[in-house]
């Protein structure tokens, strides 16, 4: 059995809006971090991904405090789309190339909710550059 359009959207808004106002029951994250991957997952169950590491390189925190989110659903149902740029650390050194992304529970290791290929070609990350997202650009689905 499907999901409808409205159940979709509940469902992003409960896990991506207001995670401050969740009670100690609830299974919410607290906190969910946006990463990178040189190779993108090759299954549902998020395996076969490599995520970038080193030289500058961590995950970004996604703000979900309920007065300034990072995503917002106004635009399609099914949808949540970045409200402000995502910006993540300057490069010390050349990164590995760019192929997708991904959130996670926490800053580091923990479980991965999403992962989605770049779209369009491959990034080149090298020594001094910041990679960036501009507001619209971080699109989850629901489906």
């Amino acid at each position: 059995m499907g999901k409808t359009d409205y159940l979709e959207q509940r469902f992003l808004n409960y896990i991506f809006n207001d995670a401050a106002s969740a009670s100690a029951n609830d299974p919410r994250e607290s906190e969910l971090y946006i990463g990178l991957f040189s190779t993108i997952p090759t299954a549902d169950d998020g395996t076969g991904g490599v995520e970038l590491s080193g030289s500058g390189y961590t995950r970004v925190l996604v703000v979900q405090d309920g007065a300034s989110n990072t995503f917002d659903d106004a635009a399609a149902a099914g949808i949540m789309t970045s409200l402000n740029a995502v910006v993540f650390p300057t490069a010390t050194a050349d990164w590995t190339t760019i192929v997708g992304a991904g959130i996670w529970n926490l800053s580091s290791a923990g479980d991965m909710l999403y992962f989605q290929a770049l779209t369009g070609s491959a990034v080149t990350v090298n020594n001094g550059d910041t990679v960036r997202f501009n507001a619209g650009q971080v699109v989850v689905t629901e489906d």
